[in-house]
């Protein structure tokens, strides 16, 4: 049970470093 609950800590924490990469990069599009 823990592996499982580690494993989907770390693809959720994936998952928001790539949505504040997504974030970002569309901030940066739009001062372009």
């Amino acid at each position: 049970m823990m592996i499982v609950a580690v494993r989907v800590i770390l693809k959720t924490q994936n998952y928001s470093k790539i949505n504040l990469m997504k974030k970002k990069l569309q901030q940066i599009s739009m001062k372009t």
